[in-house]
């Protein structure tokens, strides 16, 4: 039995398996460190005020924007051409670190010298270089373990995420307990992101040398050509993110930017399933689109049904019992943040597939198709914040970024059904059926006023047991991974 549960959790032996230890592992690791740091931002947001926390989470807004720079779509490619052996991988690697490493000091300093002159939130400049530092050293970390993200060894990635958020964690309650201010919790996030960065670091110390000595001019090109879609699919999408927070510190208090912040936190913590769904998937992705599109196939709308299956109930769920998860997460101070949690939830109905699809058109690279809306989705997004957020305030902020991202996301997944010939609303009846019959449930369990838990619990219940008399082929696919040791998927 130990040999068995050995064997699966830490070798590849075949793609249903595979995809389901790396979907462990990165839910492991990821899950468990954004548990215990959600807990963190619990109390943080508690302690410090939905002012002080408004300015921390602006400032790792407007930081965030101006990094979306050293991004250039590049970790994908890096997972591609490692997934497929190529013999240029080293080199790409190489190049792609030192693009990155100088974008990031280009944008530290982008950043030291234009936020103080733009910001209306004069207390955020204190912590701008200790947040430029700390996310820096995230994304150079990040870097790292897309190695074994690409070689398919979550185990190692979910063990540094882990570590480094744990250690975030316990520096940041130490000082939250001891100390608490908006400056010394910044510089709770730096000590853990530091310790993470240097334990990513040691963990990828085999490679370390080929990283160092591979580096190409004549790849920089290359990699521009490949990824500038992406880049600028980057660009629109940290609008799209950030320029709410950034507009809303323009003309609103720092207590606006603390509602709003906390219903994007939680939002945040959901997308973590999906997200590592897709990192979990796109190696199989890149290494079955040169060699069997229509087994591709198959896998992406099983990949596509899954999602939709987590994601419809989880919104349906999310809106009906908003204020009481709002009341429970926050408290009373943040009860104005429901409306922007509640719409927020509706925008997820096309952000969970939108993950999958978007790495189904990066292994077609088929990308370029999907720039004009992108520059289109964003420009919307701006021009519905300043109509908006003036009007309507945190709310109008949400649904300027909510509306422009279900356009761009229902496009881009309307175009790469067609092109793959996809078909996804037939695989999902049941699941709407049953997320029907669960949002009954969940009304009812309301309105005579259990316990917000014991809802939830009867309500997923509920839910799977109207999948399993509807007989939803996906509960079948989950029992076959485990009593099977073929792949089929």
């Amino acid at each position: 039995m130990f040999q068995q549960i050995k064997r699966f959790l830490f070798t590849n032996n075949s793609i249903r398996q595979t995809f389901l230890k790396n979907t462990f592992w990165l839910f492991c690791g990821e899950i468990s460190s954004k548990l215990f740091k959600f807990i963190l931002i619990l109390y943080a947001a508690r302690i410090l005020g939905v002012a002080g926390w408004g300015i921390f989470a602006y400032t790792i807004s407007i930081v965030s924007l101006f990094f979306i720079f050293a991004d250039l779509g590049i970790d994908r490619l890096i997972i591609r051409e490692v997934s497929k052996n190529s013999e240029k991988k080293f080199q790409y690697l190489s190049t792609a670190f030192f693009s990155r490493t100088i974008l990031l000091i280009f944008a530290t300093f982008l950043i030291l010298i234009i936020v103080p002159r733009i910001s209306n939130v004069i207390e955020g400049r204190k912590i701008l270089l200790i947040t430029a530092l700390f996310l820096g050293f995230d994304s150079i970390r990040g870097f790292f373990l897309v190695i074994y993200r690409a070689l398919e060894q979550m185990e190692k990635e979910a063990f540094v995420k882990l570590l480094t958020n744990l250690l975030i964690v316990i520096f940041g309650f130490i000082i939250l307990f001891s100390n608490p201010s908006v400056i010394n919790f910044a510089y709770a996030y730096l000590a853990g992101s530091s310790i993470g960065l240097i334990v990513a670091f040691y963990m990828i110390r085999k490679h370390t040398a080929d990283i160092l000595k591979n580096f190409s001019f004549n790849l920089i090109k290359p990699i521009w050509k490949i990824t500038w879609p992406f880049f600028v699919f980057g660009i629109t999408g940290a609008v799209m993110t950030y320029t709410d927070m950034v507009m809303l510190g323009w003309w609103k208090t720092p207590i606006d930017l603390g509602i709003y912040s906390v219903a994007q936190r939680l939002i945040q913590f959901l997308l973590i399933i999906p997200s590592y769904i897709a990192m979990a998937t796109f190696p199989i992705f890149s290494r079955l689109i040169e060699k069997d599109e229509e087994r591709l196939k198959i896998i992406f709308e099983k990949i596509l049904s899954l999602i939709l299956l987590l994601a419809l109930p989880i919104v349906l769920g999310g809106i009906l019992l908003g204020k009481e998860i709002m009341l429970l997460a926050f408290g009373s101070s943040y009860i104005d943040s429901t409306i922007v949690f509640q719409i927020f939830l509706v925008g997820l109905i096309t952000t969970f597939p939108i993950l999958i699809v978007s790495n189904y058109i990066f292994a077609k690279n088929i990308q370029r198709k999907f720039i004009l809306y992108a520059i289109g989705s964003m420009l919307l997004n701006i021009i519905m914040n300043v109509l908006l957020i003036q009007k309507l305030g945190v709310s109008g902020a949400a649904i300027a970024t909510v509306t422009s991202n279900s356009i761009f996301n229902i496009i881009v997944c309307g175009i790469a059904r067609k092109i793959g010939n996809i078909k996804i609303l037939s695989h999902v009846k049941k699941i709407i059926i049953a997320t029907i019959g669960m949002g009954i449930v969940t009304f009812f369990s309301k309105y005579f006023n259990l316990n917000l838990f014991v809802n939830i619990g009867i309500s997923i219940i509920f839910f799977f047991y109207v999948l399993y008399i509807l007989k939803e082929p996906l509960l079948r696919e989950f029992k076959n991974i485990f009593i099977t040791k073929k792949t089929i998927i």
